[in-house]
């Protein structure tokens, strides 16, 4: 196609090189597995890029953009440490297979390619991290800390109970109506009860 379409010989170089000779495992390992998992039947050689491997550090970059773009969009990392830790465990795999040999990248290179992928993917992704959880706890931490408690929210100050719009309550009748251990649980206690309480007998 590139040659029916006349593309410049550089960028066909960049279509032929940029998967190198790598594997493709996913038909690779569905392959052993239709072989009943005998991968002795399996020529591994099938299921390889036709290559070659990249031969300039600019297709040796593109084919590690490209693993990592595509490895970190289909799973959907959820934090900086997930990116950091795909995208080395990719760029080691190329590096390890020999993907990279005739490129022309140094370890320094390939360690500065690493440091730039991260942070540009964490920029493309970020909209996709989930900070559900995050926002929900702070959402709860908020309204709890809002709460008033129900029995609180019914007495007033005056130690007369709930709220009755202005009618003057009596205090006996109030606590008999809501019970003593709402009363001692808020130290609203009654004063018409104390003082009978407190009075001696005969």
């Amino acid at each position: 196609m590139a040659l029916e379409h006349r593309l410049p010989q550089r960028i066909r170089d960049f279509i032929r090189e940029h998967h190198g000779t790598s594997l493709v495992k996913v038909f690779y390992q569905q392959a052993v597995i239709a072989a009943g998992d005998d991968a002795s039947k399996v020529d591994i050689r099938n299921f390889r890029y036709p290559g070659p491997r990249p031969q300039t550090k600019e297709t040796g970059i593109m084919l590690l953009a490209d693993s990592c773009e595509a490895a970190l969009r289909s799973t959907d990392p959820q934090s900086r440490s997930d990116i950091k830790a795909q995208v080395t465990k990719i760029i080691n795999g190329y590096r390890d297979g020999g993907q990279l040999d005739d490129s022309g990248l140094t370890l320094k290179d390939i360690k500065q390619i690493e440091r730039i992928f991260v942070d540009m993917i964490e920029a493309t992704l970020h909209p996709r991290i989930n900070y559900d959880a995050v926002i929900s706890k702070a959402r709860r931490t908020q309204s709890m800390r809002a709460v008033v408690p129900a029995e609180a929210a019914q007495w007033t100050p005056d130690n007369r109970g709930p709220s009755t719009g202005g009618l003057d309550v009596p205090a006996q009748q109030d606590d008999e109506e809501f019970g003593d251990d709402h009363a001692r649980a808020l130290g609203l206690r009654s004063k018409t009860r104390a003082t009978t309480r407190s009075t001696p007998i005969g």
